[in-house]
């Protein structure tokens, strides 16, 4: 799994930090033993707060990852773990006959259960946390090494959503309502731009019109999905590249991270988060002044991974509107920084003041890049999915 951080034992709780007493708490309320723990903060996420756990008193391998969870973010934590708890427990029955158990915990995200049978356990200051086997071997990236790691990402994405199919009911939770609703999230921004806490729309107002003005491209997906054009299927729902782990050695996906926002969705939005975070070869927090350089082998290695993740599993509307899910989703995240920014940044952390406002400008300079492209991009969607057995009628620059 993704290297760590310094470490963190003995300090007060901070987004990079955990007490000393907190880690014996935690360590038994999963009947670990805490003597001798060390923990180490882990990863990049913005939501969680996330630690790797050096145990030496078990058998190797010897190290666990807690994560305490964002209640500010997720308000009913108990239906994000009953989720959490069916999808592993899913992929775990379904993975190869004959698969060892450490095998097994490398190629799905596996809980450690709490003294008590739960997948969580909440401690004396209210917080909630779980305990995962960590995923040896494994490695998160910001940024693609590489087209084949893109490619490789893709399989891993699409193969996540076809393993889901079969998912017995009842249907899973929806654990953020509205995630991925678009012309939402454009008048989250205007209500916010109105009441303006904080004084700050003035210096927003350009950006927000360009946002704003885009209210077409914000409704494509959704009208899809609203009238049965697109159909709704298990969904990762945040796919960036960093929520799958690589092995170490070659560009081959171990397993899908981050299952938080598994729920009821569509692919075009999971292929089009994907493409966002690895097309322009730059993460959210690079703020770069100049429009982004469009890496269009990374979207080729992408509409690959999907396509051909199963012969013909991908609809007409969904290969339609493939080209336009990039945009759509950038859309929608420059509106939540921007969004944020004026309301107080109480959803994206940030390090110093103006850090989402930059992260806005940065989803729109890669938004018009990847309108001045759509042409091209309809077109390797195109050459993708050509020969392709029961792929579906044509694909036109504009959805059906």
């Amino acid at each position: 799994m993704t290297s760590p951080t310094t470490p963190v034992a003995g300090s007060p709780i901070t987004a990079h930090s955990i007490s000393a007493h907190s880690i014996s708490e935690i360590a038994a309320g999963f009947g670990l033993p805490a003597t001798g723990a060390r923990w180490e903060a882990l990863g990049s996420g913005r939501i969680h707060h996330t630690f790797l756990a050096h145990y030496p008193e078990l058998a190797p391998p010897a190290r666990r990852v807690h994560q305490r969870l964002n209640l500010g973010v997720f308000h009913h934590p108990g239906e994000v773990m009953e989720n959490l708890e069916r999808v592993s427990g899913h992929l775990q029955a379904t993975t190869r006959p004959g698969m060892s158990a450490g095998e097994r915990r490398r190629r799905v995200l596996t809980l450690v259960p709490a003294v008590d049978g739960r997948p969580w356990f909440v401690d004396s200051r209210g917080d909630w946390w779980r305990t995962f086997h960590y995923v040896e071997g494994g490695t998160a990236h910001d940024r693609p090494p590489g087209t084949p790691w893109v490619k490789a990402a893709a399989r891993a994405f699409a193969g996540f959503s076809l393993a889901l199919d079969d998912l017995p009911p009842p249907p899973l939770k929806t654990t953020l309502p509205g995630f991925h609703d678009t012309p939402r999230r454009l008048v989250a921004l205007e209500q916010a731009l109105l009441e303006d806490p904080l004084g700050r729309a003035a210096e927003t107002a350009e950006l927000a019109t360009d946002l704003l003005a885009r209210r077409e491209l914000a409704g494509l997906i959704p009208r899809a999905l609203a009238d049965g054009r697109l159909p709704r299927r298990i969904c990762h729902n945040d796919t960036k590249l960093n929520n799958v782990l690589f092995d170490d050695d070659r560009p081959e996906v171990l397993c899908v991270v981050d299952l938080d926002t598994v729920m009821p969705g569509t692919i075009v939005h999971d292929f089009g988060d994907l493409v966002r975070s690895t097309i322009a070869g730059a993460g959210e927090d690079d703020m770069v002044a100049a429009s982004p350089s469009l890496e269009m082998a990374h979207f080729a290695a992408a509409a690959a991974g999907y396509i051909h993740a199963r012969p013909g599993w991908l609809g007409a509307t969904e290969l339609a509107l493939m080209a336009h899910g990039p945009a759509a989703i950038t859309l929608e995240l420059a509106a939540r920084f921007l969004t944020d920014h004026v309301t107080g940044d109480s959803y994206f952390p940030v390090r110093q003041a103006g850090d989402n406002l930059r992260r806005a400008h940065r989803q729109q300079r890669l938004l018009q890049a990847l309108e001045a492209r759509h042409g091209e991009l309809v077109a390797v969607v195109e050459r993708e999915a050509r020969g392709m057995r029961d792929s579906g009628s044509a694909i036109g620059t504009t959805p059906p």
